[in-house]
């Protein structure tokens, strides 16, 4: 079975939990936030610090990764 990619925008405690449950499935994150503290760049295997309107970075974040999900509802202007 291939390694499956998750991309997930926002990196707060949601993200760092979604990180957390992924490992044990054998599933790689990448995270996506403005933040360049955000606190679940200590648990995602690849963090992506950026504007979430920067849309080369997002494409290229997108590419990255098998499925995207957001971790917050404020994230509904992208």
């Amino acid at each position: 079975m291939s390694v499956k990619n998750l991309g997930i925008i926002g990196g707060g405690q949601l993200g760092s939990m979604i990180s957390t449950a992924s490992k044990k499935l054998d599933i790689k994150t990448i995270i996506y936030s403005d933040d360049k503290d955000a606190p679940a760049q200590n648990f995602c295997d690849e963090f992506i610090c950026g504007d979430y309107n920067d849309n080369k970075k997002i494409h290229a974040f997108a590419g990255k990764v098998d499925v995207i999900t957001y971790e917050s509802v404020s994230y509904t202007h992208l």
